[in-house]
């Protein structure tokens, strides 16, 4: 790509087109249930082709939606959405290296020996290899595309605009709450001086454990658009050769996912927020004992204990379906009041048994998602669905309430740590596993 279009204006202007067309199909016409999910194949096409090319903050809106898309759209549909996750275009060389002059200044931009092609482009910048020219270590410079900062705000309404005419989710997914949070994460990730704060902390956290490898920081040659950081072989998450690996070696890689999480939650209490595939890569230097490479920390978000605490209360109650105890870490959260009907009540503790279901597989031997050695295949089972079924209901039938924001960020990083490890067809027992973590 030559250039991306920075103003609010034209930006604008094509998104508004796009809307027209999604919400002209969606009004001028009678959808029937057989053809919808047609129309939505289509309406992801059209508007992923789109995000693609205008990249910036509006590439990142529509891989943050792809999340949510996990649970409301058909599969073919939501693949379209999903595709904004994986490598996109690259801006070309002279654009990128008139960033980095000017946010580098010439005399660290003449220490770098970069390589012109890029490694991976994403929604709101791209990735050069680069070496130090007096000590030879290759690194990895992440450079912010020209004004998708400026254009975030506008980007964000806009593209809300669309989705919200062209009737894409259904009524129940709140817009609103969604975009807002979105919103949120961007202005995070627009920042780098904030990525290399959390970059260096995920990386002092983690230096000493085998199972991950996280990038260094080299701070002289960052800014609020540049990152830098030591460069870390990987491949993607769903190529052959993890899909290939020995159920054993991805069943590894899986558990390190896992441990993460958890520590991420109730260790370290912060949490990497934007967990689609992209932000990840597996080394494979060693295929049987294979390292997990976690990438991209523009979208921590601080647990505080007011939240994390119950949270891990209502997790224990769940997995001992203590009732009680259910109700009283779910009040001090805000997900229920003393005074909510028993029926909601017992909807949210539905949705909650069914959320720590792969930890509590006892009495679930005969189910197709239980494999003979009694594990868990999260690649099987319909898990989402049914919980995005729950939670719908819930919806329908009682007047919603905000709910903490805690638990919106937390939510996708739930959905994400189920995508990965459904990809990568991990198959465990956790019922013992998640006792000693909890």
């Amino acid at each position: 790509m030559k250039e991306i279009k920075k103003s609010s204006f034209s930006r604008g202007l094509r998104v508004a087109k796009l809307g027209l067309k999604t919400g002209l199909k969606a009004a001028g016409n009678y959808i029937s249930p057989k053809e919808q999910e047609d129309y939505l194949i289509e309406q992801m096409k059209l508007i992923a082709d789109e995000l693609g090319e205008l990249k910036g903050t509006m590439m990142k809106v529509g891989q943050g939606l792809s999340m949510y898309g996990e649970h409301f759209l058909p599969p073919k549909a939501n693949e379209m959405l999903k595709s904004l996750q994986s490598s996109s275009p690259p801006l070309d060389w002279e654009s990128i290296e008139t960033t980095l002059e000017k946010e580098l200044g010439m005399k660290a931009f003449s220490e770098l020996d970069i390589d012109e092609e890029a490694l991976a482009a994403a929604s709101l910048g791209q990735v050069h290899k680069a070496v130090i020219k007096k000590t030879g270590e290759v690194i990895a410079l992440k450079v912010q595309y020209p004004g998708v900062d400026s254009a975030m705000h506008s980007d964000v309404k806009n593209l809300k605009r669309v989705f919200s005419l062209g009737k894409i989710f259904p009524s129940e997914m709140k817009l609103d709450l969604i975009f807002q949070e979105i919103q949120g994460m961007l202005l995070g990730e627009l920042d780098y001086s904030k990525e290399l704060y959390w970059t260096d902390t995920v990386y002092n956290n983690l230096k000493d454990d085998p199972r991950y490898l996280v990038p260094k920081p080299i701070p002289e040659f960052c800014t609020k658009k540049i990152m830098a950081t030591s460069f870390i072989e990987g491949v993607p998450v769903d190529s052959d050769e993890v899909l290939n690996l020995s159920q054993e070696s991805r069943n590894k890689i899986g558990y390190a996912f896992l441990e993460h999480y958890f520590n991420e939650l109730f260790l370290f209490k912060s949490v990497q927020t934007d967990p689609h595939l992209g932000n990840y890569r597996i080394n494979l230097t060693d295929p049987e004992n294979p390292k997990l490479v976690l990438l991209d920390f523009g979208a921590m978000k601080e647990v505080p204990d007011s939240f994390g605490e119950p949270f891990k209360k209502l997790i224990r109650a769940a997995l001992k379906d203590d009732t009680d105890t259910m109700i009283e870490a779910a009040e001090t959260m805000g997900y229920l009041k003393p005074d909510d009907p028993q029926k909601l009540v017992d909807s949210y503790i539905k949705l909650c048994s069914l959320i720590v279901e792969p930890f509590s597989t006892s009495g679930l031997e005969e189910c197709e998602y239980i494999n003979k050695d009694k594990e868990y295949v999260w690649k099987e089972t319909d898990l989402p669905k049914r919980v995005a079924a729950a939670g719908t209901q819930i919806a329908k039938n009682f007047k919603l309430r905000t709910p903490p924001k805690e638990s919106l960020f937390l939510d996708r990083k739930l959905g994400g740590t189920f995508i990965f490890l459904s990809v990568l067809n991990f198959q465990a027992y956790c019922d013992d596993w998640i006792k000693d973590r909890i």
